[in-house]
């Protein structure tokens, strides 16, 4: 079974259509044991999501599969559009239809080529030696933007929309609570210890922001000021 390096894990999986296309970045000819096997039923796939190409299905089903193995290793998903500006990753977070992809397009806008995307939908965080690291994965969204990336956590932002500019930090109570509305939570009861730990390394960093924000580059100039 081929293997890929993603979030610094050996993944063994024999992916098909898109899943293939967005994966090759993460072959790895490493010769390892795998830490994560990824099998797709294609007779539940079809039973599942029965609307569904295959090929998409499949991306949902292994995506479902790596995030739900991730906790089991100091991990977890974080619904976000993310991007990486000067080795720093940045992660915009909220619930759908806010902006998130907007809002980090315009950073690309302001920043130019200090900034590029690292994952559009879900990025993977772990807290690896006592710091916290974002990866790039193949699980990125409609547009498949992502990259084969570790870089550093500098920030993570609760987005909603609004007609002025805001941005504040989120106190702790509400950020676990808004980080547990974001992340996969059909996990192993064994893994459930292991991500309330990343949960709570994340809000000890003091790194969790909330923004109100138009769809102006001016949004994008006050949370990069903020919180780099």
């Amino acid at each position: 079974m081929p293997l890929y390096r993603i979030a610094d894990l050996t993944v063994a999986m024999e992916p098909q259509g898109r899943t293939r296309r967005l994966a090759q970045a993460y072959i790895t000819d490493a010769a390892t044991a795998p830490d994560v096997t990824i099998e797709v039923d294609r007779q539940k796939l079809r039973q599942r999501f029965p609307a569904l190409t295959e090929s998409y299905g499949e991306y949902l089903q292994s995506g479902e599969q790596f995030y739900m193995a991730l906790a089991e290793h100091c991990g977890m998903m974080l619904h976000a559009s993310s991007v990486a500006v000067d080795g720093k990753a940045y992660l915009f977070t909220g619930p759908c239809g806010t902006g998130k992809s907007t809002h980090t397009g315009l950073w690309l806008r302001y920043l130019g080529d200090r900034a590029h995307i690292l994952n559009d939908d879900k990025p993977a965080v772990r807290l690896n030696g006592g710091r916290l690291y974002a990866y790039g994965t193949p699980w990125s969204g409609k547009h498949g933007r992502n990259s084969n990336e570790c870089v550093p956590l500098q920030a993570i932002c609760v987005l909603h929309q609004a007609k002025e500019n805001t941005i504040q930090k989120m106190p702790p109570e509400r950020a676990m609570a808004a980080l547990m509305e974001q992340t996969t939570r059909k996990i192993p009861a064994s893994a459930m210890e292991k991500l309330l730990d990343v949960l709570d390394a994340i809000v000890r960093a003091d790194c969790m922001y909330e923004m109100g924000c138009n769809m102006d580059i001016s949004a994008a100039e006050l949370a990069y000021n903020t919180m780099r």
